[in-house]
């Protein structure tokens, strides 16, 4: 059940001139669901922490305070998911470690917690996951959502698209179970879909607003009332 198989042939010569083929069947294992989700995890997770690095170098208690700040619950992570993460990208020459008195922001510890910083590697790195096909899912949309200021017009034109096309279509698969189901959930049931898709109605209406501003001012980046 865990595991795929893999023939390998091999002939040989038997009494008489004959020949035979025998196949050697050996078992590979398959990843589990498990791993084939945190594989999958992987580049929303180190998008996000280059994106958060090119703002600031950063130590590690830091950057998971920042995670669970900007991005809510989808960003709060243990330190057990954070510095795998920090030493793939350590690895791949994404990020280096600073000595602390070499961070340009000041961070300093007692205890001299290692403090990061993105490389010019990690910039070409973040470039290139954020211009990434979206993929279907929450997670993945607002991971790029939040670093979109560091998109083309066009690209974020085609995320918000995307993702209103994703809700839409999704908002009529609902209203369909919904209408449906009446008859086969109980009260409870019936409220939490409805109320599930209020909100899906409040996200593509926020996207629609989204998408019209962009529309509007096609040469400008949104950004914060008073900056």
């Amino acid at each position: 059940r865990d595991h795929a198989y893999q023939g390998t042939c091999a002939n040989f010569q038997l009494f008489g001139g004959l020949h035979a083929t025998f196949r050697y069947i050996e078992s590979i294992p398959k990843p589990s669901s498990a791993s084939g989700r945190q594989a999958h995890a992987r580049p929303a997770l180190e998008l996000a922490i280059l994106g958060l690095l090119i703002g600031a170098d950063q130590h590690g208690y830091e950057l998971r305070r920042r995670l669970s700040q900007t991005l809510g619950p989808i960003g709060r992570l243990s330190f057990g998911t954070l510095y795998p993460a920090l030493n793939r990208l350590e690895t791949a020459d994404a990020v280096s470690v600073l000595k602390v008195t070499e961070s340009r922001t000041g961070l300093t510890t007692a205890r001299g917690r290692k403090v990061y910083a993105i490389t010019d590697s990690g910039r070409a790195l973040f470039k290139e996951l954020l211009d990434q096909p979206t993929a279907d899912d929450d997670k993945a949309f607002a991971m790029r959502v939040t670093f979109a200021r560091h998109l083309s017009r066009e690209a974020r034109m085609r995320l918000l698209v995307h993702r209103r096309e994703q809700l839409v279509s999704r908002l009529a698969e609902m209203q369909k179970n919904l209408a449906v189901s009446l008859d086969e959930v109980d009260e409870y049931g019936r409220l939490w879909m409805e109320h599930t898709n209020e909100m899906t109605e409040k996200d593509i209406s926020w996207l629609n607003q989204m998408i019209a501003a962009e529309e509007k001012f096609p040469s400008k980046t949104l950004t914060r009332k008073g900056n």
